[in-house]
């Protein structure tokens, strides 16, 4: 081999090479230099060519519309709160404001709540001067004071151990145990 046949094949070697180097050259000499990075500009985008084909992208199937996921919620902290329909909510917090579709259990351990609503199924309700007021209600345990709880259809079952509540049905009061003084059924 001549030392041109040499020369000639290195320099066919060396342009890959030499490509490689201005390619990433741009792409890492800020970088190198201290920089962040490449900088991102926004100019307008390159539309495709009347050449070029668009690839399409895949639509996702349809996502089924959610049914109503039972909620088990504990509110301790002063707000107004929107639910929909819940399993479980507990109140241990003062001043608590909450609306809801339904409810199955409520627990009220706090003081000053305000709940309004359309169904719940049964209250425990041992805190201070809370108002509840649905159109249905299934049970309520009162173990507090001066408690108003109105609902506008039948209350199944009313217990109260506190003293100075008032419990109200448009429909009445199917079962009632007054323990406590000064309580108000109606």
């Amino acid at each position: 081999m001549t030392l041109r046949q040499a020369t000639g094949r290195s320099r066919l070697m060396l342009v890959p090479v030499a490509l490689a180097a201005l390619l990433l050259g741009g792409c890492t000499s800020d970088f190198l230099a201290g920089g962040a990075g490449p900088t991102i500009t926004d100019g307008p985008t390159a539309s495709p060519s009347a050449t070029e084909t668009a690839t399409p992208t895949p639509t996702p199937p349809p996502t089924p519309e959610p049914t109503a996921i039972p909620c088990n919620l504990v509110f301790t902290k002063a707000e107004n709160y929107v639910l929909g329909d819940c399993a479980t909510v507990t109140i241990e917090g003062s001043n608590i404001n909450v609306t809801f579709e339904s409810i199955d259990h409520l627990v009220i351990r706090g003081n000053g709540a305000r709940l309004n609503g359309q169904s719940l199924g049964d209250v425990q309700l041992s805190g201070q001067s809370n108002e509840i007021e649905v159109v249905t209600l299934g049970a309520v345990h009162i173990r507090g004071d001066q408690n108003l709880v109105a609902a506008e259809q039948t209350i199944h079952s009313v217990i109260v151990d506190g003293n100075s509540n008032t419990v109200t049905a448009g429909d009445g009061i199917d079962q009632k145990a007054d323990n406590g003084i000064d309580n108000v059924f109606s």
